[in-house]
């Protein structure tokens, strides 16, 4: 039943703590969302997708019955970054948030309730704390076990080839993306619900806008791949240097970005007297262990009769300001390259993504090469814009409520 302001009197009595009325607001949306059937059903439809996922993944990297695994060890961790970001940041999380969150301000505007809230002392700023923490703990959990069970999978057999830092660095970096994603997501849908008193027009409004930005993006990764692809032919066509000058395209810009500048070798490899090359491994000069690669990487079996003819070349290159203790860092918090798969549908590479498009044993693909200033620009704007609407439509309903 809805709070008519002409009954309704602010409350004179004590008032419990800041933290209190924050954690209220939570417990409050967190008993209201688990009480929807709709949204345990989908839970576990996204929990089957999931379950199918990780079975797929682990008998790909472990084999079946007694069977070869099909992919090899060190291409564990970029599929499981890919299948956890493409499949759950991409479709299972955002439908999520439209299902949960499009009504979470727009049913206490509908009831008005927020007479309630805002009589009470309640400031907007924690009353959208409140409410982000609780979509936020939903949301979350439909990534972070993804992220676990992914990384389970290729745990084993990676660890034939990374340490285990560096895999704990990948699964703390899944965590990370996957916090930073609802974060975004869930600024976008609140905006959207605080300026309607409907429960679901919310939802479609915020996965409208998740479209427009994926269908200008993709026009925008059309375009620079085409012009890309064209400068990769020219430097193919010139023979011996092509690749290193398509690497230093990638890097070209970050001088003077990060200090402590160190060798970084790329290792190419060359079938025959053929100018076509496959990047394979981004390290310092001198660690890539090439009969660990050979043995670990099966060939598909339309290669293997070149296979004799294949070589493995080093190109070195020292570009000025550009560590590679900071590239991998870089790499894994800072969301480089993935970051940009809301907008993107086909995968793009960053100038400091370039490691996780070599280390994989996956082609190089003419590709969009996006800064990282521009992409975490983009972020950093659309979940303000979106935390910013909201606390500006609060701080309206909270004067009509004094």
């Amino acid at each position: 039943m809805p709070i008519f302001s002409q009954g309704y009197r602010a409350w004179s009595g004590t008032l419990h703590g800041r933290l209190s009325r924050l954690l209220a607001v939570a417990a409050l949306e967190l008993h209201i969302q688990v009480r929807r059937v709709g949204l345990w059903i989908f839970y576990a439809i996204a929990l089957l997708l999931t379950g199918g996922a990780f079975l797929i993944l682990y008998f790909l990297m472990n084999g079946f019955m007694g069977s070869p695994p099909a992919l090899p060890a060190n291409a564990g961790p970029i599929v499981a970054k890919s299948l956890c970001l493409e499949f759950n940041l991409k479709f299972v999380t955002p439908i999520l948030v439209a299902i949960a969150g499009g009504g979470a301000i727009a049913r206490d505007r509908r009831y008005n309730a927020h007479l309630l809230y805002f009589s009470k002392a309640l400031r907007p700023a924690d009353y959208l704390a409140g409410k982000a923490l609780a979509l936020g703990l939903l949301v979350g959990m439909s990534g972070l076990v993804p992220a676990v069970l992914y990384f389970g999978a290729i745990f084993d057999r990676s660890n034939e080839i990374y340490s285990s830092f560096d895999l704990v660095r990948l699964l703390l970096a899944m965590v990370v993306e996957v916090a930073l994603f609802t974060l975004y997501y869930v600024g976008a849908v609140f905006a959207f619900s605080s300026l309607t008193k409907s429960r679901v027009l919310p939802g479609i409004l915020f996965m409208s806008f998740l479209w427009v930005l994926w269908f200008f993006g993709h026009l925008y990764n059309i375009v620079q791949s085409v012009q890309l692809a064209q400068e990769s032919a020219r430097s193919a066509e010139e023979g011996e240097g092509g690749t290193g000058r398509m690497l230093q395209r990638m890097f070209e810009g970050s001088e003077g970005r990060i200090e402590g500048a160190r060798p970084v070798a790329v290792y190419v490899v060359r079938s025959g007297s053929s100018h076509v090359r496959k990047v394979i491994h981004c390290t310092r000069p001198g660690s890539f262990d090439e009969e660990n690669w050979r043995r670990s990487t099966p060939m598909n079996w339309q290669y293997r009769d070149e296979w004799a003819r294949m070589e493995v070349e080093s190109v070195e290159a020292n570009y000025e300001g550009t560590s590679y203790e900071w590239l991998q860092l870089l790499n894994q918090f800072v969301l480089v390259g993935r970051v940009a798969d809301a907008f993107y549908p086909e995968p793009s590479t960053s100038k400091l993504d370039l490691k996780n498009a070599m280390d994989y044993g996956g082609p190089l693909p003419p590709q969009v090469v996006l800064p990282v200033w521009q992409v975490a620009c983009v972020y950093a704007v659309l979940t303000a814009a979106g935390y910013a609407l909201v606390l500006w439509r609060l701080r309206s309903f909270e004067r009509r409520a004094e």
